[in-house]
């Protein structure tokens, strides 16, 4: 966002230092695969909450655990004939042995505080949804918000008092 002038930022951009920081340099960001979308402010901050929710609970009970724990993350803008087009956001850990109840419970509880923040902001700041499904070993978590409402609007240099 600072670099540029508090107004946007890119997705993978803004998820990759975000992993990087929280889960180390050894990430594949080859793994972070999806249309290239310039957030807006207010979408930056919320997904730059989301993601290190998302990478704080997969270091301390999911994924990022163990050297064989996975995390595949993936994004698409997915047009609706009857809606306006939503930005979905896929972010799924798998282990190689189920997750112990107490980690299990952990990824899943849905009445957590960064949980209930994450759910306020994806729901009040952008309009969308946050869905989070937990399996044996791992959790999925789909983050669906209207892209209408993320997306970085180009305004031209001089034009915005117009």
């Amino acid at each position: 966002l600072a670099r540029t002038a508090w107004q946007s930022a890119d997705l993978k951009t803004l998820l990759a230092q975000e992993l990087r920081q929280l889960l180390g340099g050894n990430m594949d960001e080859n793994k972070l695969v999806g249309p290239t979308i310039e957030l807006n402010e207010v979408a930056s901050q919320a997904f730059g909450l989301a993601f290190h929710e998302l990478a704080t609970n997969a270091l301390k009970y999911g994924a990022a655990q163990s050297e064989t724990g996975k995390l595949d993350i993936w994004w698409r803008i997915e047009p609706d004939a009857k809606e306006p087009k939503s930005l979905i956001f896929f972010w799924r850990e798998r282990n190689d042995t189920p997750l112990d109840e107490q980690n299990s419970n952990a990824l899943a509880q849905k009445g957590g505080f960064g949980t209930k923040l994450l759910d306020a902001t994806m729901r009040v700041e952008l309009g969308g949804s946050i869905n989070i499904v937990p399996h044996e070993y791992g959790i999925d978590v789909t983050i669906t918000v209207p892209y209408d409402r993320v997306k970085a609007s180009f305004q031209p240099s001089g034009t915005a008092n117009r």
